[in-house]
């Protein structure tokens, strides 16, 4: 799969890029001495909401904000980028591999909040909010990202006023959509936010595999049923119900999903926000079953 990556003189990137490299090894990895803005990262630096939108680009040059702002890091399988409670002074930019983001509540019990990958952006806040880290990112995968400061944010900002409110406005999004999200849950019942999860998964992580629609997501079944805001056992009869009428087939870390239409029509009602771009992106796949 190639990648294109934004200059001043091209024209604006479409959104959603695609990693190969999701579950590669150190060795399969580019060197990080390579830093030229026209490799993959570069594109998915341009691809995640710092720099997708339209202010951004017309402000800003990849090449510009890579080169004097950006910085790359690796990080195996099981570090933490960061911990709950550490100072928060950078924002990082997944460029390949899984983060679980969690936090751990008052009586020491983990809670998954929520699985990342190529794109996404993590530890915002604290960069925003100068206090302590509210949440824990753990590397399920080899991930590589690329971060910035707080204070190259802040020079950022004060350059272009308008990437401020830009970003401003994403982070309020973010919050709307996470109070729109919580209060659905509570309405739905366990089958239903199941259902629902799946589809979010197959939408970030899915690839077609002989057939099906096959997730990857490296959770443990305890951290999806988090995910999906239930009791481990109700999730695992809802997911032995799916298993039953022939919609998935469940895997170590993962599921095959044979129907997918069916999986959405049965989260749509409580959850009208699933579009059905999944549906598309899988047709083939589905229709070879």
């Amino acid at each position: 799969m190639k990648y294109t990556y934004r200059t001043c003189s091209q024209p604006p990137l479409v959104r959603a890029a695609r990693v190969d490299q999701q579950f590669a090894t150190v060795a399969q990895l580019p060197s990080l001495r390579a830093t030229s803005p026209s490799s993959a990262w570069a594109s998915v630096l341009s691809h995640s909401w710092l720099l997708d939108e339209p202010t951004a680009q017309d402000a800003l040059c990849i090449d510009e904000v890579f080169g004097k702002y950006f910085h790359l890091a690796d990080f195996p399988s099981g570090k933490q980028i960061y911990h709950q409670g550490d100072p928060g002074d950078r924002v990082y930019v997944i460029i390949s591999g899984l983060v679980k983001v969690s936090c751990t509540l008052a009586n020491g019990t983990e809670v998954v909040r929520g699985l990342m990958g190529a794109g996404d952006v993590v530890g915002e806040l604290a960069v925003f909010d100068p206090g302590p880290r509210s949440q824990t990112a753990t590397c399920q995968t080899l991930v590589r990202a690329a971060w910035l400061t707080r204070e190259s944010v802040r020079r950022l900002t004060r350059q272009h006023p308008d990437l401020a409110q830009r970003w401003l406005q994403a982070l309020a999004a973010h919050i709307r959509s996470r109070e729109a999200e919580i209060t659905s849950m509570l309405a739905a019942d366990v089958s239903t936010r199941v259902a629902r999860q799946i589809i979010l998964l197959a939408e970030r992580f899915g690839e077609s595999a002989d057939g099906y629609v096959r997730v990857r997501h490296t959770l443990t079944r305890h951290e999806f049923a988090q995910l999906a805001g239930a009791r481990r056992e109700a999730v695992s009869q809802a997911l032995a119900k799916f298993v039953e009428r022939g919609l998935l087939i469940t895997t170590p870390g993962g599921f095959d999903i044979i129907d997918l239409s069916d999986l959405r029509r049965r989260a749509h009602s409580a959850f009208p926000e699933l579009g059905t771009s999944v549906i598309g992106r899988f047709d083939t796949a589905v229709a070879r079953r």
